[in-house]
């Protein structure tokens, strides 16, 4: 039986592939980082909607929703639906490049 393409044999040398794994794991620091920030201004424009956190958009959706505050409602429930369009949109483009995403 033969080992599937990428496993390694045993041990192997990873000097050459520091200084991409340290790129890699600079580029993954600076988009979360990135990603906070961008979380963090939306909190604070939305006045406590989240831009990231759905399940918490949805419990303010059903908070709203039961105080009878249709305007509040009205607001989560566009955030809601453009988290979704944006992911499947996401979804989308995936499936289009095919072996390139």
């Amino acid at each position: 039986m033969s080992e599937p393409d990428g496993i390694a044999r045993g041990p192997t040398s990873r000097r050459g592939n520091v200084v991409g794994e340290a790129r890699g794991l600079v580029l993954a620091a600076l988009l979360a980082a990135l990603a906070g920030i961008v979380d963090t201004v939306g909190y604070l424009h939305l006045g406590g909607l989240f831009i990231s956190f759905m399940s918490g958009n949805s419990t303010q959706l059903a908070a709203a929703l039961g105080l009878r505050n249709f305007n509040q409602a009205g607001v989560i429930a566009e955030l809601i639906g453009l988290f979704v369009a944006g992911a499947t949109a996401g979804e989308m483009l995936a499936a289009f490049t095919g072996r390139w995403q």
